[in-house]
């Protein structure tokens, strides 16, 4: 009850509770340890332009006081400033139960009236001359240029203004010390008036008066005003726009590819022969590691023995790995069942499900010498980056959001992300195109030390954007990653940068982001080259720019509807679909499987990643109507060596026919010889299961195989040796 209004005094509690007022005291000061802090106004300080002004006029008065000591004699200083109408808590009011490890309340509430009086004061050592500017209007440069009027208002209302003062007019160098000075004015005040169109109309007539006025003022300084790079003042109007002049002539594929080419060929431009020897030394490796380890090994154990694998297993392997994706099976030993229910050709005439299963496990990449928690796939993510980057040079706009991968087992920097089917899973940063080719990709990992003068997010964005800086790309973003300084960085890189913001993001302009919009309203304000505007749909929209003046333009939805928008929402809409493109054509055919070892699934997503890519590349090249899952498959026949001329029905009796054919040895003649054991292996006798026994559903192990057939296979000496050689016309 405390918790959800914390105001509540302990008479109110007790009333509510119809318990004593003692009782409701005890629990809340000793036993919950809560206590009533009072709100403490907090002034707020200066900013950047406002000392400077300060210091500046300090420094004025202080030579004219040195070259004129009867100068302070004759000062009267004006000023301006809004009166509000407001009640403000009092203690008793904006008293709050706080634990005590709870800060204090930083403020009293206020509650504002909406009507605000100007208030020009005149004072020397007391109060000459003031006005109340009329209600409705806070446009003080219209009574600050009769210069005329208020020296005389001035002159009937206090004897000490002499004709000194009168005489000290000197219009020549006040008026021009008065137009920088209302020129400042303007730009500071132009979003504290009650109507917009009325402030930006004033402006726009003073700044037209000035013009007029001093002759030493040109149009153009009021036109397009030189600004500091620093400069924190938010501005009404607009700037040019930085043309960075984008080389479109060298965007493009990369690849040194003829017109006519096959879609193996595309995909092993990028998953090549570098990358395939990698996965086959790295898994050689591994799957000797597992049989040489000192613990025991069971009798039929994978780990057991290890043959290493070669160029052309591992395309098979790597070719059933995609075709899996694409059909449902409960477990991989369903794959290579003869079951009539689940019997798929494809698999077991490449290979044993027990060879798939211990290539499957013994199946990785180089891992680096270091402590990164990355490093099982670091070296082989930064090759595929490089090979992505190689292939293909994106055009002008590039998309940056997060993927994530499924995977629900024990990792440290495994993250949560509500908006994502998955929920639970490894979290991907992904630089593409427009239209959704991956370019560049960086893993999340948990916490990391920053680089100097930069955010955990503008630092993470620096690094996906490296090589893609000072070539005039424009960048789109959503709110999680767009900030000002990060757009100030990325524009002197020259990149221009457009996307959503976050109305808590440091430093944006307060009229902007606490003004409540009409539907279909659109406002914005500009500070240095950046652009920020709020449009009203069906809600607040906060967007940044640098790269379009906001304006509304006409465009057409789905349905062909045409609709008014801001030109920063349209084309983001249109350019910031490359990496949900790409993560929704890869998520109809995914290669990742269930698993507890996490590099496996993002080894495989990454295979799926440059499927993808490969894909892109050879629709852009060919201009071919190819769907990708016919892509998908031509890359599987080309990987598995399948003809897509082959009947399944036949394709395991070739298989069959295949074996016999190796297994004829020209008439020699076959004996049994004992089955030598594996290394390490502990026993004399070693046994297998009897392969003739196997064809008739007998589960019978034996110590003998025949000493002539290349595969060495298992069988009992009698009957079953001279049965299987007799049926296989050996």
């Amino acid at each position: 009850m405390v918790l959800e209004n914390r105001h509540l005094s302990l008479r109110e509690v007790a009333h509510d509770l119809s318990v004593s007022h003692e009782s409701i005291r005890n629990i809340l000061h000793h036993q919950l340890g809560m206590r009533r802090l009072a709100a403490r106004l907090v002034p707020r300080e200066l900013n950047f332009l406002q000392k400077n002004l300060r210091k500046k006029v300090a420094e004025e008065m202080l030579e004219q006081v040195n070259s004129d000591p009867s100068f302070i004699q004759r000062i009267i200083t004006g000023d301006e400033t809004c009166v509000y109408e407001f009640d403000m808590q009092t203690s008793q009011q904006a008293a709050e139960w706080r634990y005590p490890h709870e800060p204090k309340p930083k403020k009293p509430r206020q509650s504002q009236s909406k009507a605000k009086v100007m208030l020009l004061v005149f004072f020397d050592y007391r109060v000459v001359y003031s006005e109340f500017v009329p209600n409705g209007s806070s446009n003080v440069m219209g009574f600050m240029k009769e210069i005329d009027t208020i020296l005389s208002k001035l002159e009937e209302a206090d004897e000490h203004v002499s004709d000194e003062m009168a005489v000290s007019k000197k219009m020549d160098s006040w008026e021009k010390d008065q137009a920088r000075l209302l020129k400042i004015v303007e730009e500071m005040n132009s979003g504290s008036s009650n109507s917009e169109s009325e402030s930006d109309a004033d402006s726009a007539e003073n700044n037209n008066s000035d013009s007029e006025d001093d002759e030493s003022t040109t149009d153009e300084e009021y036109e397009a005003p030189e600004e500091p790079e620093n400069d924190e003042t938010w501005h009404t109007n607009t700037t040019s726009i930085r043309n960075f002049s984008f080389d479109a002539d060298a965007a493009g594929i990369l690849l040194d590819i003829e017109e006519n080419v096959s879609p193996i060929q595309v995909f092993e431009k990028i998953w090549d022969d570098q990358v395939m020897e990698m996965i086959i030394k790295s898994t050689n490796d591994y799957g000797i590691k597992l049989c040489n380890q000192a613990r025991p090994h069971t009798r039929h154990s994978r780990k057991a023995n290890f043959k290493n694998t070669d160029m052309i297993e591992m395309r098979k392997f790597l070719g059933l790995c995609l075709l899996q994706s694409q059909l449902k099976f409960s477990s991989i030993r369903k794959l290579f069942s003869i079951d009539a229910l689940h019997y798929h050709p494809a698999f077991p005439s490449q290979m044993s499900g027990r060879r798939f299963e211990q290539i499957l496990r013994c199946f990785c990449v180089e891992e680096e010498n270091s402590n990164d928690p990355l490093r099982k796939i670091k070296i082989f993510l930064d090759l595929l980056i490089q090979k992505f980057a190689n292939a293909y040079a994106p055009n002008e706009a590039l998309s940056l959001d997060e993927s994530l991968l499924l995977f629900r087992g024990r990792l440290y920097f495994h993250t949560y992300m509500k908006g994502k089917k998955a929920k639970y899973g490894i979290k991907f940063y992904e630089l593409c195109s427009a239209q959704g080719y991956v370019l560049n990709i960086e893993v999340y990992k948990g916490h990391r030390e920053n680089d100097e003068n930069m955010t955990t997010i503008e630092s993470l964005v620096m690094r996906l954007m490296q090589s893609y800086l000072n070539k005039g790309h424009h960048l789109f973003m959503d709110n999680y990653y767009n900030s000002l300084p990060l757009s100030n960085k990325l524009l002197s890189k020259k990149t221009h940068v457009t996307g959503t913001l976050r109305v808590n993001r440091k430093g944006l302009p307060q009229e902007i982001t606490r003004r409540k919009l009409r539907k279909g309203e659109h406002v914005w304000r500009r500070q240095n080259q950046t652009y920020v505007s709020k449009w009203k749909d069906k809600r607040d929209v906060l967007c940044l720019t640098t790269a379009y003046h906001p304006s509304m333009i006409n465009t057409a939805n789905r349905r062909q509807q045409e609709k008014r928008k801001p030109i920063e929402i349209v084309n983001y809409n249109q350019n910031m679909l490359g990496v949900d493109r790409a993560d929704q054509m890869m998520s109809y055919y995914s290669c990742p499987r269930k698993t507890i070892r996490w590099y496996k699934k993002v080894i495989f997503h990454l295979l799926d990643v440059a499927v993808w890519n490969s894909f892109y590349i050879f629709k852009e090249k060919t201009g071919s109507q190819m769907k990708y899952i016919e892509y998908r498959e031509a890359i599987i026949r080309s990987l598995t060596g399948i003809d897509n001329k082959r009947d399944g029905r036949t394709l395991v009796q070739f298989k069959r026919a295949q074996i016999q054919t190796n297994e004829i040895n020209n008439g020699t003649q076959h004996f049994p010889e004992k089955i030598s054991p594996p290394e390490n292996y502990q026993r004399k006798t070693y046994f297998q299961r009897c392969k003739q026994c196997y064809k008739q559903g007998i589960r019978r192990e034996t110590s003998y195989c025949c000493k002539n057939c290349m595969s060495k296979p298992a069988l009992c000496p009698a009957p079953c040796f001279e049965t299987w050689h007799t049926e296989n016309n050996v």
